[in-house]
């Protein structure tokens, strides 16, 4: 049962009226996207600002939760963690790899 008191909170409906904006928008791109990379992006944008846009309405400790996965998801995405990623890995490969030269080898 939809509480009337929430229903005719102005903050609630303009919430609404984004949320169906961006759900609108990411039918659109699902439907008629060519490039992959492009939707995928459009789809994060948009659900990072849904998220931005619904988190007043949380409890304190749930914004707080839903803050660290959106710094997590951030960290996740930065190209500079990829790059460290992949350099960690091969310095890992490597020191299972004695026959490589010493200036491959793992400090």
């Amino acid at each position: 049962m939809k509480n009337k008191a929430t229903i005719n909170n102005p903050l609630v409906q303009n919430i609404g009226t984004l949320l169906k904006r961006s759900i609108e928008l990411l039918q659109d791109v699902k439907e008629h996207s060519e490039n992959e990379q492009d939707a995928r992006q459009v789809a994060d944008r948009e659900l990072l600002q849904a998220l931005n846009t619904v988190t007043p309405l949380l409890h304190p400790a749930i914004q707080e939760q839903l803050a660290q996965l959106v710094n997590l998801r951030n960290e996740i995405h930065s190209p500079y963690l990829g790059r460290a990623t992949t350099i960690t890995q091969l310095h890992h490969n490597n020191e299972k790899r004695p026959d490589l030269p010493g200036w491959a080898q793992p400090e």
